[in-house]
């Protein structure tokens, strides 16, 4: 603060005045400056403001950086036709296309077909699909045509599993399997149920019992051929036929694991000879056959009698004592096979295709896949061809083959 009177400052005071005084005056120089130089740049901004726009018509600038103009606003446009209230009289003439030639139809039955027999039966991924279509049929189908006809073919064959069901249902025996399957990248089970009239395939994420009721409901059938599967032996029977293939393998373990132990060579050449007799039953009177039938009947008593100290032949021994009465039904009824091979070859086709493809992305594939197996091998029985099983499912093919 300055004093009022400069004349009562003392001469130090007045020197601290004129230095403060200095120090402010160098402040404001330099602010006027910098006040200065914004101005000039301001200065040079509004000047290119001011100039009149660059354009190709007074500069070398092409004519396609040239500002463009705004679009004029849309004019409501007169409506063409008959006047409002105007009476219509319309008729329209649609004839119905001949069968294979639909409306919503892009490819016909047959190339349909040979689609499906590519995935189906030739186990062939997309990119195989659409090479062979291409080089064998030329043929361009993109993979989501592809999916497009595998959905229909399994929804086609999906409206015959019902019956092949029921069919199931209807026999006296059936025989049953299960493999893992491989569902969008988690383990499933493939089941198979199988008859001298229909081969039912299901692909479902339990290996469980419930799958065995949710096909067979509460039917009870004379005799369920297995592997001895736990779930498998819950299935409503009256018998439960055990698969001796399976039986020959497990005693062979024994075998290989105790060479030494006659018991276990013994129940093989037991389980042969029933096997044995049970092809011979046409050509023997039956009176030889039920003597030896007697005779294995015996022989088997007795083997099961014998004491064992080995862990996997008690095992083994115990299992035959629990499913005695299930051992042999194979020589009391003709329908009843000796072995479960019926329902491992109808499974066989379903484990190449999983490691071919590396299994299913997605249910609906696995599902669809399932139906069109319980179709073709349930044709296969009455001796149809896996293409001409097929064909049914995709509509009637619009033109004959040459050869018809």
């Amino acid at each position: 603060m300055i004093p009022a009177k400069l004349e009562d400052l003392t001469r130090e005071e007045l020197i601290d005045l004129v230095l403060a005084q200095a120090e402010q005056m160098a402040k404001f120089q330099t602010l006027l400056a910098q006040l200065q130089a914004d101005n000039e740049v301001l200065r040079v901004k509004l000047e290119k403001l001011q100039k009149p726009p660059t354009n190709s018509s007074n500069s070398s600038q092409p004519p396609s950086r040239d500002q463009k103009g705004n679009k004029p606003a849309n004019r409501p446009k007169r409506k063409h036709g008959p006047p409002a209230g105007h009476e219509k009289y319309e008729r329209r003439f649609v004839a119905e296309p001949p069968a294979g030639l639909e409306l919503n139809r892009s490819f016909g039955a047959r190339l349909e077909t040979t689609v499906v027999y590519y995935r189906q039966e030739q186990h062939m991924s997309y990119e195989r699909t659409q090479a062979a279509l291409l080089n064998l049929h030329g043929v361009h189908l993109s993979q989501g045509g592809i999916d497009q006809i595998m959905q229909r073919a399994g929804q086609a064959a999906a409206t015959e599993v019902a019956t092949i069901q029921a069919a199931i249902q209807d026999s006296e025996v059936v025989n049953s399997d299960e493999t893992g399957a491989r569902v969008d990248g988690r383990t499933w089970w493939h089941w198979v149920f199988c008859t001298l009239t229909a081969v039912l395939h299901v692909i479902q994420a339990s290996r469980a019992s419930q799958v065995i009721e949710q096909v067979m409901g509460e039917v009870e059938v004379a005799g369920w051929g297995s592997d001895c599967l736990p779930a498998q032996l819950k299935a409503k029977a009256k018998r439960h036929p055990l698969c001796l293939a399976h039986q020959l393998r497990n005693l062979q373990a024994v075998v290989d694991r105790y060479p030494a132990l006659w018991w276990a060579t013994a129940m093989q050449s037991l389980f042969r000879a029933a096997i044995q007799l049970h092809h011979q039953r046409a050509e023997l009177p039956p009176d030889p056959f039920q003597n030896q039938l007697a005779r294995l009947e015996h022989l088997c008593d007795w083997l099961l009698k014998r004491p064992l100290s080995q862990p996997e032949a008690v095992k083994l021994q115990r299992r035959y004592h629990k499913h005695r009465q299930h051992l042999f039904v194979f020589l009391y009824r003709t329908d009843v096979p000796p072995t479960n091979n019926v329902s491992e070859r109808a499974l066989r086709p379903a484990v190449v295709h999983r490691k071919v493809t590396g299994g299913f992305r997605s249910e609906w594939g696995a599902k669809t896949y399932a139906a069109l197996a319980s179709v073709i091998d349930t044709a296969a029985l009455k001796g149809v061809s896996a293409f001409a099983a097929i064909q049914p499912l995709m509509g009637t093919p619009a033109l004959p083959l040459p050869s018809e």
